[in-house]
């Protein structure tokens, strides 16, 4: 286990990295996250450093595919800071990333106090609890020079592939469509990249938002009204570079736009 004093020094890094825009080989060696839960103290007191918004948790690697490329066995959290939050269509400097990907996917707006909790979450319970979707397009990045290298509790020390997300239209009558059986369509310059339905990879939509609501409470943290969750793709996770012309359909819903610029 991290002591106080290594995992600031790990916040340190984690700050100075974004500060200076200079990809980092590891964290400090005497400060890097063994755990699970010492990637998570690392991921909560950067939260509690970074001069910046706390809006929403996102949840990674929640399909097998995703799982299997970053060698993961489960699920991983990640905070949603508001300044890396915009709305679609968005133009967004390429500099302002390191290695950007993007992914197509659903985020859920909860309504009301889920405090943390010993009893688990039911599914019912986070469904009554969300008062809106939004289709977004995640744009996942990570800060090492290879991430491959470090391990996948440093990648999740460092926000677990959280580069930014761009919004689309909030939808209030969201109980009014089928969002597991939507077709979401993935495009980069026009060409398709990934099209599929939530049911056939995340299953039920709402049950990823469950997930994070629970994991959570182990940490002693609950959800707010007005937070965004993030659920995870099922298009695939699409690398993008300068100029590149990013666009998702929801079926019904409003679709994601971004250009790189």
């Amino acid at each position: 286990m991290l002591t106080g004093l290594q995992v600031e020094r790990a916040v340190d890094a984690l700050l100075d990295v974004r500060r200076h825009h200079v990809a980092i080989s590891a964290l400090p060696i005497d400060s890097t996250p063994a755990t699970l839960a010492d990637a998570y103290r690392i991921q909560r007191a950067y939260d509690g450093r970074v001069e910046d918004r706390l809006v929403g948790y996102k949840i990674g690697a929640a399909s097998a595919a995703s799982q299997k490329l970053v060698g993961a066995t489960e699920p991983f959290l990640a905070s949603v800071h508001a300044r890396a939050c915009f709305q679609s269509p968005a133009r967004l400097p390429i500099a302002d990333f390191f290695a950007p990907g993007v992914e197509a996917e659903y985020a859920f707006e909860i309504g009301s106090e889920l405090p943390a909790r010993a009893e688990p979450y039911t599914h019912d319970e986070l469904q009554r609890a969300i008062v809106a979707v939004r289709p977004i397009i995640e744009i996942c990045d990570n800060r090492f020079i290879d991430w491959r290298s470090v391990g996948l509790m440093q990648i999740i020390a460092d926000n677990g592939f959280f580069g930014a997300l761009v919004l689309g239209e909030r939808v209030t009558d969201w109980r009014d469509h089928d969002l597991g059986s939507l077709e979401v369509v993935m495009a980069l310059d026009g060409t398709e990249r990934g099209r599929a339905c939530c049911s056939q990879v995340l299953g039920n939509p709402i049950d990823n938002v469950v997930w994070i609501a629970n994991e959570l409470s182990k940490q002693s943290i609950g959800l707010k009204p007005g937070q965004l969750i993030p659920i995870g793709t099922w298009t695939g996770l699409h690398f993008v570079q300068r100029g590149s012309l990013v666009r998702a359909t929801f079926g019904a819903l409003p679709p994601v736009e971004i250009e790189f610029c």
